[in-house]
């Protein structure tokens, strides 16, 4: 389970994370917040610049502009998200719900320009350090889990403003594009169960939800006291 004692900087073996995802040598890399305070409750987002080469070819670097999501560590926050739970959902999303949505989609002959076009890439993730945490088998992360994305603040998209909302153009196209995603995983449903079954099908991750909601009671009594008494000092 999540440690509220973990580092919310240092991300452990990081180097030998960048390299699995990216495939390539890590030359030097730089973490710095991306969001600022109150902007997200549920996780830390942190921007990466990451240099790499190629490992076949050690002259030509690139830069990579990457964003590193790991959990909350306040122990409220904890008790709240859930991230040992939702760390999970969100690497089966990436992993295995978006590539059956896409292959889906090919197989069903949708025209690209009708394809949805709505997912941040995703570079790799992973749930644990422990090499007895198997993903597929696995049913809560911990404290080292991190979901590697690409940087969209670099193709021009920005947080918009809480207080001020959506106007009525993009209130349209967020609900289009909902209603795609919605009627995609019915399509899927319906007409390739099998793939539904084996990629999208949440039933693994609401039993882990229960699981982990309903146990250790105790421990989560002993969170929300700590956290009050740490409030009234």
């Amino acid at each position: 389970m999540f440690d509220p004692t973990h580092s919310v900087c240092g991300i452990r073996n990081f180097v030998e994370f960048l390299e699995l995802c990216s495939g390539c040598k890590v030359i030097e890399y730089s973490l710095r917040p991306l969001t600022n305070p109150g902007d997200n409750y549920g996780s830390v987002f942190q921007a990466v610049e990451v240099k790499v080469v190629a490992k076949s070819d050690f002259e030509e670097a690139e830069l990579l502009h990457l964003v590193a999501k790991t959990a909350v560590t306040n122990p409220y926050l904890v008790d709240i998200f859930q991230p040992a739970l939702t760390f999970v959902k969100e690497t089966h999303f990436y992993l295995d719900v978006i590539p059956a949505i896409e292959h889906f989609e090919r197989i069903s002959n949708v025209p690209e320009c009708d394809r949805i076009d709505a997912f941040i890439r995703c570079f790799g993730s992973r749930i644990s350090l422990n090499p007895g945490f198997v993903f597929l088998n696995a049913k809560c992360a911990d404290a080292d889990a991190v979901v590697l994305l690409e940087n969209t603040k670099l193709l021009n998209y920005v947080n918009g403003d809480r207080q001020v909302g959506f106007n009525a153009e993009e209130t349209l196209a967020i609900l289009k594009t909902l209603a795609k995603f919605h009627a995609l995983g019915i399509a899927i449903r319906r007409l390739q169960p099998t793939l539904f079954d084996a990629r999208v099908s949440p039933s693994p991750y609401l039993e882990a939800a229960n699981l982990i909601l309903n146990d250790d009671d105790t421990q989560m009594v002993d969170l929300n006291t700590h956290c009050s008494e740490g409030i009234l000092q």
